[in-house]
């Protein structure tokens, strides 16, 4: 009986026991967090060999690597080049998400298409969820995201499970941060164009201005 008394205390002691911060500051985020062991192990060091459980409770965020932004115009005749009329587009955003809890990342792309080059900024407009795909088979956390590139804003949730001491704990956070971008233009054009092929394929190619992007939690809970 006092060992499972002392289990299920120790169960108790993990599970979702939330501190809500708010900063007196008007414009700051409300950041829930789990509340910390007494003795949270250090992570960074060199040889701490931090389990997914331990991680949870001392991250703070993800990283989000390879940002990167894209906007295709194709035209297909030269006769189309010449026009000044709504040219069709496709617009990209791909990145990936890095949590140090865990031993896989998500892959995370989306792609919006209209019917004039002129909206193709406001396509993403962050009111949209994209699912992340991830790289390691099998797991059963779900990652994904919004993006608006008007506002330079990326939205991030995302859930895992976390194995300690023979039970499965689950976590879901939320967070958001700037993510800023420098472009480049550059155009494309067939020398062996025949008719039904792509003449010309104008690019926006656009890269996270600062590399890689912090994206704190907000908000993390646990069950």
């Amino acid at each position: 009986m006092a060992r499972l008394v002392t289990q299920l205390l120790s169960k108790l002691f993990l599970l979702t026991t939330l501190l809500s911060i708010a900063s007196s500051h008007p414009a700051a985020a409300v950041v829930s967090r789990l509340l910390l062991p007494r003795d949270p192990k250090d992570c960074t060091a060199p040889d701490a060999n931090c389990t997914c459980q331990e991680w949870t409770f001392v991250s703070k965020d993800w990283t989000v690597a390879n940002f990167a932004y894209r906007i295709s115009v194709p035209v297909f005749d030269p006769e189309e080049a010449a026009r000044e009329e709504p040219v069709p587009f496709a617009s990209l955003v791909t990145f990936v998400v890095q949590n140090q809890a865990l031993d896989y990342n998500a892959v995370c792309n989306a792609t919006s298409t209209g019917g004039d080059q002129e909206d193709a900024d406001a396509s993403f407009d962050g009111r949209k969820w994209y699912d992340c795909v991830q790289d390691k088979p099998g797991e059963d956390g779900v990652t994904s995201f919004s993006y608006e590139r008007a506002k330079d804003r990326l939205e991030v949730k995302q859930t895992w499970e976390c194995l300690h001491e023979g039970y499965f704990y689950r976590y879901k956070a939320t967070g958001g941060a700037e993510a800023k971008v420098v472009c480049a233009e550059a155009e494309w054009e067939n020398p062996d164009w025949k008719e039904g092929q792509t003449y010309q394929l104008n690019i926006t190619e656009c890269q996270a201005k600062h590399r890689p992007i912090q994206v704190p939690w907000t908000e993390i809970t646990g069950n």
